[in-house]
């Protein structure tokens, strides 16, 4: 049984396979916001047999509104933040997601960012904005999105409440022929994750 805490990050073989194999110039031309990071940086999920699969899944009824990012490339701390963690608070704790206070702010993780210049917009790896979800999480009522704003972090009183949106862990699936099922068999389960692939 999933505990309900848990998150599972979602790759696709081929998707890693393309951004591995992308010249490192290209890349850095083409970030949109999603840092690639290698797979052994995250956990394996476990595997699950998915059996008695239903025709269809629709997990629609707990994800927050389509947000907007702006011009800012926090499309990783939207996904892991805004979408994922919202998500799981509205499943987990059966209140609407549609309150801003049942909203995540996608500015709480990325400010928090591992770098040694946060005036770059650089982006960030799904593995940084999960470890950064293990400490916890903020809604949006107590720490906005500022898309302006890439480096003011939160108020040491802000992180001691976020703790108690923290995930206990994450893991990525891997394996080439498996992996659909393996995604299908999760949302099955009505446990979500994320999807990176590059756009040119």
């Amino acid at each position: 049984m999933l505990g309900k805490k848990y998150f599972y990050l979602l790759f696709l073989s081929v998707v890693l396979v393309l951004i591995a194999f992308q010249p490192t110039a290209v890349l850095a031309a083409t970030y949109t916001g999603l840092q690639p990071s290698a797979l052994s940086e995250s956990p394996q999920a476990v595997w699950i047999e998915p059996t008695n699969l239903p025709a269809s899944v629709d997990l629609r009824g707990k994800l927050p509104p389509v947000g907007d990012q702006g011009t800012a490339q926090t499309c990783t701390a939207w996904t892991v933040g805004y979408y994922l963690k919202s998500y799981q608070e509205a499943l987990d704790r059966s209140w609407s997601p549609l309150e801003l206070a049942h909203q995540f702010s996608p500015s709480y993780l990325f400010n928090q960012r591992p770098t040694t210049d946060c005036q770059r917009d650089n982006g960030m790896t799904y593995a940084n904005a999960f470890r950064l979800l293990q400490k916890g999480a903020a809604p949006l009522s107590q720490f906005p999105y500022t898309p302006n704003d890439l480096c003011t972090r939160p108020s040491e009183q802000i992180i001691s409440g976020a703790y108690q949106y923290q995930i206990v862990s994450y893991a990525a699936i891997s394996g080439a022929g498996k992996s659909l099922d393996q995604i299908k068999g999760y949302l099955a389960k009505k446990t979500t994750g994320c999807l990176g692939f590059p756009c040119f």
